[in-house]
Parts: structure tokens; C-alpha cells; sequence
């Protein structure tokens, strides 16, 4: 007998799947900004478009892969229910939000306003999936 999505304590499969999709699209996308602009790398570092690749990078691909990939690990590592399972549903796509602000207002030239919203989200939602591995792990 097979068991239903979600039958190990892990988040059902499309709530990871859909954050490690987000964070190839915001690889991507940072790859092709890249390929349209290689001296981005060649410039100084605080230019607003070197820090716009490198929170598409951080913040887009690494910290969405990070967290998507904990809503199904930690549940099989530590062999319990995922701790907060709601969690999960809400912080992958205020992180996602979160992302695009950040970029974006690094992109538009260090536009405060995206860049406080975009840092607030991407803050919460990792303070988030902090939340949900702690209780995970007490849970176990």
C-alpha cells in the first residue's frame, strides 16, 4: 500500500517542489541578467546591479531551496511530524515576495520602499521556518 502525500509527517510534495521551482526560476533570471550584463562582475561591488545578482542569488535561489527543502527533510531526518505544518504554506511565499522586493529594489536603483518590504517579508519567513525546524526538533 502506498501512503498519501504527506502521510510521513512531511509537507504535502507540491510546497517543496514549488519553492525549488522558485528558486531555479531566480537562478534563472540572475544567469540571464548576467549574460546580458557580464561586466556586472567586473564593476565595483555596491553598484545596485551587482546587489540585485547577488540577493537573486542569496535570497532567490539559496534561502528558497534552503527552506523548501526543510519542509521535507527535517520531518525524515528526525523521524517525527513536521512541527507547524501551516508554517511552511505561509513562509515559502512571503520569502518568494520577499525576494522579488529585495532584487527588485536593488534593481531600480536602492528604492527604500522595496527594500524595506522586500527585507521585512524575507526576514519573517525565515524567522518562520526557524520557528518550524525548533518545534520539529521538539517535537522529536
Amino acid at each position: 500500500m502506498i501512503a498519501p502525500p504527506g502521510a510521513s509527517g512531511a509537507a504535502r510534495p507540491n510546497l517543496p517542489l514549488t519553492s525549488l521551482l522558485a528558486g531555479a526560476v531566480a537562478l534563472a533570471a540572475a544567469a540571464t541578467a548576467l549574460v546580458v550584463d557580464p561586466l556586472t562582475l567586473a564593476g565595483p561591488a555596491a553598484t545596485p546591479a551587482s546587489l540585485a545578482l547577488l540577493h537573486a542569488v542569496t535570497v532567490g535561489y539559496v534561502a528558497l531551496l534552503f527552506a523548501g527543502t526543510l519542509q521535507q527533510l527535517l520531518p525524515v531526518l528526525l523521524v517525527t511530524r513536521l512541527g507547524l505544518p501551516w508554517l511552511g504554506s505561509v513562509a515559502l511565499p512571503l520569502l518568494a515576495l520577499g525576494a522579488i522586493g529585495v532584487v527588485a529594489g536593488f534593481a531600480l536603483g536602492f528604492q527604500p520602499l522595496a527594500l524595506a518590504a522586500g527585507g521585512a517579508l524575507a526576514s519573517a519567513a525565515l524567522w518562520a521556518v526557524a520557528v518550524q525546524a525548533v518545534t520539529t526538533y521538539a517535537r522529536a
